[in-house]
């Protein structure tokens, strides 16, 4: 039986699909007889909504350039 605290650490692996079929089925079956996890479910994909709103920052041109040096030298 999944307990709360393995949903809290399951939820980001839940949203983005790559739970096993069978933690994922675990997973359902405590969403349905827990208010409180469903509930922290609904937030934790109201967040991921949100962010997925907010525009991208712009990479400052000197990380972009200790980026692509250290690239070089791999």
């Amino acid at each position: 039986m999944m307990r709360c605290q393995d949903v809290t650490h399951l939820a980001t692996d839940f949203l983005d699909g790559s739970l096993p079929w069978h933690r994922r089925a675990a997973f359902r079956m405590h969403l349905l007889m827990c208010r409180y996890c469903r509930t922290y479910l609904d937030q934790m994909r109201e967040t991921l909504r949100r962010l997925r709103r907010l525009p991208p920052e712009p990479v400052p041109p000197s990380t972009k350039e200790d980026l692509l040096r250290q690239f070089e030298q791999q």
